[in-house]
């Protein structure tokens, strides 16, 4: 006989089950591929910026004005964060997803089921925002443009 779990007139039969499982091992699979491809680019990121300031060191020791390595530490800093700090929380959200269904079908607990769609959730809004707040700087860059070409 098959398991039924009732769920506000849903249910969570062995097809179901078998889905989510399915689903929450691709997607502890991606998180974690994820991650170390950002550690990956975190780590070639902190090398660029050895390197910038390396470039730096010599400029000021030949007396040269330090505005370009300056310049360039700043980017390296900011093009970090868009990088690595805005993709990580999307992939945390996906790793606790797939840990919450797991641990929520092994246990059957409703909490974990909680815990574990909250975090899908929160995994959208957050791409919901970011996607949105491109398309913003994408649009106010496009009008920008169009503007200078105007004038």
């Amino acid at each position: 006989m098959e398991e039924n779990t009732s769920l506000f007139s849903l249910s969570i039969d062995i097809a179901v089950k078998s889905h989510l499982y399915e689903a929450a091992k691709w997607a502890k699979f991606l998180a974690i591929i994820g991650m170390i491809l950002l550690a990956l680019v975190l780590a070639k990121n902190l090398y660029t910026f050895y390197l910038i300031s390396q470039y730096s060191a010599v400029d000021s020791m030949l007396g040269q004005p330090r505005g370009i390595g300056s310049a360039l530490t700043i980017g390296t800093i900011a093009g970090t964060l868009l990088v690595v700090v805005i993709p990580f929380f999307s992939l945390l959200f996906v790793l606790r997803f797939a840990n919450g269904i797991k641990s929520a079908l092994d246990a059957s607990d409703q909490a974990f089921l909680n815990s574990a769609l909250q975090n899908l959730k929160l995994y959208f809004r957050y791409l919901g925002i970011i996607s949105a707040l491109v398309l913003v700087v994408i649009t106010i860059t496009w009008v920008l443009r169009l503007g200078t070409s105007i004038a």
